[in-house]
């Protein structure tokens, strides 16, 4: 991701010059794998569907918040993926379309936001994505107290 200076941006943004970011982050539930250093991740409220990320292949990952699940607890992170080098076309590849989608869902949670303004206050909740329930396609957001609020797409 590239930094600028605040004079630098301004400029840059006036002039409709910046550039679309390509990081690419995901937002979700965590857990241990059963082997060293794994960690699973879900999209999922529910805590279903669990993917595992090899570790070689994230930046950092943020504790957003903990969250309850059942009977136990997940911790709410947001995982920043490396940029693949040269030798991992694939990669590249597979990332780059992640990032497209991640701008096309927030333009779509954008959007959304005026339907999830009755039930979601945007000065109490933070980190709202859109994410794939039992129920379908939802908005949801972490909120004071661990809870997290989803809300349909129409």
């Amino acid at each position: 991701m590239r930094s600028y200076s605040p004079d630098e941006f301004v400029s840059k943004l006036s002039a409709d010059e910046l550039p679309e970011a390509e990081e690419v982050k995901i937002l979700g539930l965590a857990k241990v794998a059963d082997e060293p250093s794994g960690l699973y991740f879900t999209s999922s409220t529910s805590c279903e569907r669990w993917s595992r990320v090899p570790v070689e292949l994230v930046e950092s990952i943020q504790h957003v918040a903990t969250t309850t699940c059942a009977d136990h607890t997940h911790p709410v992170v947001a995982i920043t993926f490396k940029q693949p080098d040269e030798s991992r076309p694939e990669l590249a590849f597979l990332l780059s379309v992640l990032s497209a989608t991640q701008r096309s869902l927030s333009r779509a949670l954008s959007a959304a936001s005026k339907q999830t303004s009755s039930v979601v206050s945007g000065n109490d909740c933070t980190d709202c994505q859109i994410v794939n329930t039992p129920e379908g396609l939802q908005v949801c957001c972490w909120c004071p107290g661990n809870e997290i609020v989803c809300t349909g797409i129409a």
